[in-house]
């Protein structure tokens, strides 16, 4: 099960091993020339990009094995055999976006 389709609880945390975690960080930040970044919101461009390129310029990058592919795990996901119409109604915990003419 993953950790991204339900909350995170304590005695989740509690299982984790810190080696693993370790291994999956180095794993998924390993070359900074892969990351992509999206940068949203009201700031100035000349003083956010000396600042990005500082610090993800300064991390260098691990050796890569040669032909190394990114390992993906697909989340369990079934296709509905037919239409389906639901309605599904959730109250809003905290507003998302609010927009007024």
């Amino acid at each position: 099960k993953s950790f991204q389709s339900r909350p995170l609880r304590v005695k989740d945390v509690r299982r984790m091993k810190p080696a693993k975690a370790c291994e999956h960080f180095n794993d998924s930040f390993r070359d900074p020339s892969e990351f992509t970044m999206m940068l949203v919101g009201a700031f100035d461009e000349k003083r956010v990009r000396p600042m990005i390129e500082k610090y993800l310029g300064s991390i260098q990058p691990l050796p890569t094995p040669k032909g190394r592919t990114p390992r993906v795990t697909p989340a369990p996901f079934k296709f509905p055999r037919g239409v389906v119409n639901k309605d599904l109604r959730v109250r809003m915990v905290e507003p998302m976006a609010q927009a007024s003419i």
